[in-house]
């Protein structure tokens, strides 16, 4: 076997892992064959594929938080692995029967295939891009990767791997396990360490978020929306191929977002569910996707307040599957708060008087402006351009988005939660910039740039759903005047 189908094979096992094992915990918390081979015999075209979509990216996302939690528990990873592989193997067994029994029900619909085929498709061309380079740049070779090759020859998570080591501690060994986790599970798989390998543990989360945007898209506009982001996040040199993690807190923020949107607007509870996997898998990865967190959770009310989202969450809050996806969902994020505290591991932004005293002097001494200045222009001159046609085009999309609503006499506030999440995560990382206890001006030097990629990711998922209530008005304009012309 060459060296190319070797990683196409495991590429390929870690996949089949992560879908049997979310396809287990689908099928243990719920009834489940016939209601979803009904959705997906009944419904039609893009609705269709946005159903398979959003069905592989949950089993995906569900493999993913139960192995982690797995391994997070104390349970090694060559266990965690071979146990979890017996249990994948069932639940592919199990997937392939449904489709069988529903053979005659969807063999003339073959677009969900395609969806799926072209979202892992597109996660193939990733995966050969990270392989690219070895791992080289700082963040990933003192930090996340560092992390996985601890666990990876303690063969666990355990409390004893040196954490608090002097040689250790300098890489924030209170940060997130996910990716780590994720990272060793795959060098476990081969056999060995080096420096390329470890990133196609990171393929399996990319192909959950790329199925998610996938799952999330209403139409033409949102499809080019989702195609600006990858092409943005893919061409980044340090986003990617350099096995940063940031990219996987944004993804997820976008996905969050799209599921949030499609619940509002359909209270469909497998959106819910959706949307709380993805947030939870944001949260686990990087301490930015509890950031997101607590400002989608702060702009949700309002939508709560309503009568129609209020019928929405008492029916998705009411399955015992969705309380059951919460709690699976929060689980890793809690746990190894939990592990990092009893270890000693504490994060250098501690919560306390000092912390929010220091926040209001540098505040009181003109740091807001600059801090918020270099988060939105961080220095590039290409970051500065793009940045400033950016949000161009987003004040004339929101703008023509507003008069639009007015026109029409319709209140139709779902697409502005995308906006206001992505102001609300953009004044929380400002407050940590005034707390941080070293000098805010070399952190935001070293990782502006990165961290806001969740805020660009809200504005694009704004972007996108914003252009399809404006569409069919344009679209009818258009045609209008050139009724007008040829008359």
């Amino acid at each position: 076997m060459g060296p190319n189908s070797a990683l196409t094979f495991h590429l390929s096992l870690s996949l089949l892992y992560c879908l049997g094992l979310g396809h287990v915990v689908v099928a243990l918390l719920e009834r489940w064959p016939r209601r979803q081979a009904r959705v997906v015999a009944d419904e039609a075209g893009a609705r269709r594929c946005s159903r398979a979509a959003r069905a592989a990216s949950l089993r995906l996302g569900l493999g993913i938080l139960v192995h982690a939690l797995a391994v997070m528990a104390g349970v090694p990873l060559r266990v965690a692995l071979y146990g979890g592989a017996a249990l994948a193997s069932t639940g592919i067994a199990l997937g392939a029967f449904r489709l069988w029994r529903a053979r005659d029900r969807i063999a003339t619909a073959p677009a969900p295939a395609a969806w799926i085929v072209l979202g892992l498709a597109v996660t193939g061309v990733a995966a050969w891009v990270m392989l690219m380079d070895p791992l080289w740049a700082n963040d990933a070779r003192s930090v996340w990767f560092f992390h996985a090759k601890i666990i990876y020859y303690a063969g666990a998570l355990r409390s004893d791997a040196g954490w608090l080591e002097p040689a250790v501690v300098f890489s924030h060994p209170e940060y997130p396990k996910l990716m780590p986790i994720l990272a060793a599970t795959e060098m476990v798989r081969f056999g060995y360490w080096n420096e390329f390998l470890p990133k196609l543990g990171f393929v399996p989360p990319l192909a959950c978020y790329l199925l998610a945007l996938l799952a999330g898209t209403r139409g033409r506009a949102s499809v080019g929306a989702a195609a600006v982001m990858l092409i943005a996040f893919l061409a980044g040199g340090a986003i990617i191929h350099d096995g940063y993690t940031d990219v996987y807190t944004a993804l997820p923020a976008a996905g969050t977002l799209m599921a949030v949107l499609r619940w509002v607007r359909r209270g469909e509870p497998r959106d819910a569910q959706h949307a709380l996997v993805l947030m939870g898998l944001g949260m686990a990865t990087k301490e930015e996707g509890l950031l997101f967190a607590l400002s989608l959770t702060a702009v949700m009310f309002p939508f709560v307040l309503s009568s129609r989202v209020r019928a929405y969450a008492k029916t998705a809050l009411g399955a015992p599957f969705t309380l059951a996806v919460t709690a699976l969902a929060l689980a890793p994020w809690a746990l190894w708060g939990g592990l990092a505290h009893h270890w000693g591991l504490h994060s250098y932004l501690q919560l306390n008087s000092a912390t929010f005293a220091r926040a209001w002097s540098r505040a009181r001494a003109g740091a807001l402006g600059p801090i918020a200045k270099w988060l939105l222009a961080p220095g590039s001159r290409w970051f500065d351009l793009a940045t400033t046609g950016f949000l161009g085009l987003l004040g004339a999309t929101g703008i023509t988005k507003a008069v639009a609503l007015a026109a029409s006499r319709r209140l139709q506030l779902p697409g502005f939660l995308c906006l206001l999440c992505g102001v609300c995560y953009f004044a929380l990382l400002c407050l940590v910039y005034l707390m941080t206890p070293y000098d805010y001006r070399w952190q935001l030097s070293t990782s502006a740039d990165r961290v806001m990629l969740v805020t660009f990711a809200c504005v694009l998922v704004f972007f996108g759903d914003a252009l399809e209530d404006i569409e069919p008005g344009l679209r009818g304009f258009a045609k209008k005047v050139k009724q007008e012309r040829m008359s």
